[in-house]
């Protein structure tokens, strides 16, 4: 909210030091690498997330936003793809794949 990314990822950073699992952590600083435009920092961020959650709607579609930034367009279309499919069998549904 307050736009400093680069402490925000310093504090993600220290945090999954700590605590590797730390999945909402992860998330957060693929967001976070992804508004800096690190975008291939915030594509492993998110694939990471994929990994231990293969569930996990907003990274999905993340990971399809950072995708479709560096171009990958193909990669980027499974990626929401894959999203929305994942959202259609959740009982309460994310705003995000559209």
């Amino acid at each position: 909210m307050l736009n400093d990314y680069d402490d925000a990822a310093r504090y993600l950073e220290q945090s999954l030091a700590t605590d590797p699992e730390n999945i909402k952590a992860r998330y957060d600083l693929g967001r976070v690498r992804y508004q800096q435009n690190h975008f291939q920092l915030a594509i492993a961020a998110f694939e990471e997330v994929l990994r231990r959650d293969p569930n996990h709607v907003k990274a999905q579609d993340n990971l399809g936003l950072s995708l479709e930034a560096v171009n990958q367009i193909d990669a980027a279309i499974a990626a929401y793809r894959k999203a929305i499919a994942l959202d259609e069998r959740l009982s309460i549904h994310t705003e995000q794949p559209i």
